[in-house]
């Protein structure tokens, strides 16, 4: 594995040489705390078939249908608010990629938080080990989605398990999707291969700079110290960081690990075969009890043999970030793996494929109570959060939350794209298969809360927003989705919304060949427009003034030459598309045509909030989420 990234690397290297482009730079990650004790809460509890109305209620836009207009509870810890993203002591410590760049500073004055807040917000303390501090009703939406992916992992845990070829990129294709999502998420560290997802990571520099401290560990370097130099710079300068690999540093490298690096060589494993498991680590380095906020391990395939080695007495680690290789000890073994670190109460929050190898996939998980993964709370109390109408008012009505938080994934966007135009590369992927383009390029930049998988695990299934949001807008007002593409056999995403959204929901399929063209089909006919062009089918069918809710498209290609046409002259006609999902198919067309397609979305106010690759095509397709906002939220 290692050598082959490595002679993969070397080749990449010299074309961008030969053709004058800049291999994308260093960042990286950070932070910790220590564990203390919790008043336990016991709330009455809900059946999950119960949540729907309790999330109607407080959760779902009030009302909000978009005008054709463009521009049309404080989070407050007991203490102050976050002043940045990620700044551990003021905003302008906070730095980008190579520290040119400073994320936007949030200000604040934040008022006291009542007594009924704090118990109402208690729950999600407890179950997250003090590190969220939500509503009980956003808590409840969060474990309902948790729940339903969970049980869609379970009902694909069968599939595939006669596979035989122990490298299967098929398997993580439909295989252990995110659970979880967290609101303020970002990619911290290089684009490509070395960056690594973590949860909120303005909340660890807060605790780096307080009594709780910050503990980073980072297993496996061979020599590299871009994750913790991210750490360093981008998180929190006050983070005890400590390297551990199995050969000292001048083994792969002349030069010294930095400064701020506590450099250990051990071997990573089980101490009944001789290795050092991390109980007996962090109790050599006096670390126990104490919270290792990010263990990020990458130890090219023996996460395998070694996994049950990472937790034990003494440890508490908040999130692991860990790349799985391939499938080398069997599918029975990535079962296995997966169930050990659920059962000891994490939960996916991010999954990335390498796609420089395409058979390995980054996971971010963090760690909750067993309980959460257990029954849905009924509110403790109601509430109210202060000022929350910037969201509401840059969402387009669809999202409500305090404007202190709001702010935050403000300057997490800015940071992102900031880094995306640096990125840009304006001719490699020509040269070169897809899955090297995508790899590099175009991540997301905003997270959804309750986001959620609509269908099947692998082809198929999309990422929506905050779903339960349009199934109480179904209630209300309306509900209407455009798909293109649908082969007409079985109009999965069709039956998908219907199923897991509304079944108030229209559903109009956008496709030029004649639906019933596949002899197979039986039934009667679905709501067919039979046209690619969206917006004279939006007129036509007399939809004119109200939201699309969801457009999604996979037309193998045709994406390419077809989005010009996904808008109406706004000074006619302005088809207001609230969510956007389309499967990108390689780029074929040039990247050039790439970067407009994605350049045209910004401009019109879209977000990344989901990327996903397509495993089964070894990375080269894509699958995209976009979330329309408006345009003050970019300035």
């Amino acid at each position: 594995m290692a050598i082959r990234c490595a002679l993969v690397r070397a080749f990449v290297f010299v074309l961008a040489v030969i053709f004058g482009f800049a291999i994308i730079g260093f960042a990286g990650y950070g932070p910790g705390a220590r564990l203390s004790n919790f008043r336990s809460s016991t709330p009455n509890r809900l059946k999950e078939t119960d949540v729907i109305s309790l999330m109607g209620k407080s959760l779902a836009p009030a009302q909000y249908q978009y005008r054709h207009e463009e521009g049309s509870v404080v989070e407050t810890p007991s203490e102050k608010a976050a002043e940045a993203p990620f700044a551990t002591e003021t905003a302008s410590t906070s730095k980008l990629d190579s520290g040119e760049d400073q994320l936007e500073a949030v200000p604040g004055d934040v008022a006291k938080t009542s007594d009924l807040c704090y118990q109402d917000r208690q729950l999600s303390r407890d179950e997250s080990y003090n590190f969220f501090e939500d509503t009980s009703e956003s808590w409840a939406a969060r474990k309902k989605v948790h729940l339903t992916q969970m049980k869609l992992q379970q009902k694909n845990k069968d599939v595939l398990k006669a596979c035989t070829n122990p490298m299967s990129n098929t398997f993580w294709d439909a295989h252990y999707e995110p659970s979880f999502s967290c609101a303020h998420q970002r990619r911290v560290g290089r684009w490509g291969d070395g960056g690594k997802w973590v949860c909120d990571p303005h909340t660890i520099a807060q605790k780096a700079t307080s009594k709780d401290r910050c503990l980073v560990y980072s297993i496996g370097s061979r020599g590299e110290y871009g994750f913790e130099q991210s750490v360093h710079n981008e998180i929190s300068a006050s983070c005890e960081i400590v390297t551990v690999d199995l050969q000292h540093w001048s083994k792969y490298t002349e030069r010294t690990p930095p400064d701020y690096v506590k450099y250990h060589v051990h071997e990573i494993g089980p101490a009944k075969k001789g290795k050092t498991d991390i109980s007996a680590l962090v109790k050599l380095l006096n670390h126990s009890n104490r919270v290792i906020e990010l263990f990020k391990i990458d130890i090219e395939g023996s996460e395998w043999r070694t996994y049950k080695s990472w937790l034990g007495e003494g440890v508490f680690i908040r999130q692991i970030q860990v790349e799985v290789h391939g499938l080398h000890e069997g599918v029975r073994v990535a079962h296995d793996f997966f169930k050990f670190l659920f059962d000891s109460g994490y939960v996916i929050f991010h999954k990335e494929p390498n796609l420089e190898c395409y058979k390995c996939v980054e996971y971010s998980f963090i760690k909750l109570r067993p309980s959460f993964s257990e029954d849905i709370p009924a509110p403790y109390a109601h509430c109210s959060s202060g000022d929350n109408a910037m969201s509401k008012r840059q969402s387009h009505g669809f999202m409500d939350e305090p404007d202190v938080s709001w702010r935050k994934r403000r300057a997490i966007h800015k940071a992102q794209h900031n880094l995306q135009m640096k990125h840009l590369s304006q001719g490699l992927a020509s040269m070169l298969e897809a899955r090297w383009f995508w790899d590099s390029q175009y991540n997301p930049t905003f997270s959804c809360v309750y986001e959620q998988r609509i269908g099947k695990f692998g082809a198929g299934g999309k990422y929506v927003c905050d779903p339960h949001k349009i199934t109480a807008s179904a209630e209300s007002t309306s509900c209407l989705v455009y798909a293109t593409g649908s082969p007409g056999v079985s109009w999965p995403f069709d039956k998908s919304v219907q199923d897991q959204i509304s079944k108030k929901c229209q559903v109009v399929h956008l496709d030029p060949t004649k639906w019933d063209v596949d002899a197979r089909i039986k039934g009667t006919k679905p709501n067919y427009a039979g046209t690619s062009n969206i917006p004279d089918t939006y007129k036509s069918l007399g939809h004119e003034g109200r939201t699309i809710d969801i457009l999604q498209i996979d037309c193998n290609g045709c994406e390419w030459t077809s989005f010009q046409s996904w808008f109406g002259d706004v000074s006619k006609l302005d088809v207001f598309i609230r969510q956007i999902l389309v499967k990108v198919y390689g780029v074929q067309q040039g990247v050039s045509v790439v970067n407009a397609l994605f350049e045209m979305l910004h401009k019109k106010g879209y977000v990344i909030f989901h990327k996903e690759a397509d495993l089964v095509a070894k990375g080269n397709n894509i699958d995209y989420s976009f979330v329309r906002l408006d345009q003050t939220f970019f300035h």
